[in-house]
């Protein structure tokens, strides 16, 4: 009965080593998410500011077109971004 035990003590410390390494990953797994998060509202807090400025009534031609495209790249820079996220959520 001790051999069995003692497989038992064996596995189940094993075991620990595991779940020790799930939850470094995890760790690691949430500051990414952490950092993807904060990039992700930043890019968000730009276009929402390129929104505004299309708003004003004064601009020139040229600079609608100026801020369309900076809009334009802030908007496909949020679409990568959040695809990233997905595929990260998915993982957890």
């Amino acid at each position: 009965m001790g051999n069995r035990a003692q497989r038992f003590s064996e596995k189940y410390r094993k075991g620990d080593k595991e779940v020790g390494a799930m939850n470094e990953q995890n760790a690691v797994s949430y500051d990414s998410m952490s950092v993807l998060l904060e990039e992700l509202e930043q890019e968000c807090m730009t276009a929402v500011r390129y929104i505004e400025a299309l708003k004003v009534k004064e601009l020139s031609g040229d600079q609608k077109e100026d801020i369309l495209g900076e809009l334009s790249a802030s908007i496909t820079h949020l679409k990568i971004q959040t695809k990233e996220l997905d595929k990260r959520l998915e993982k957890l």
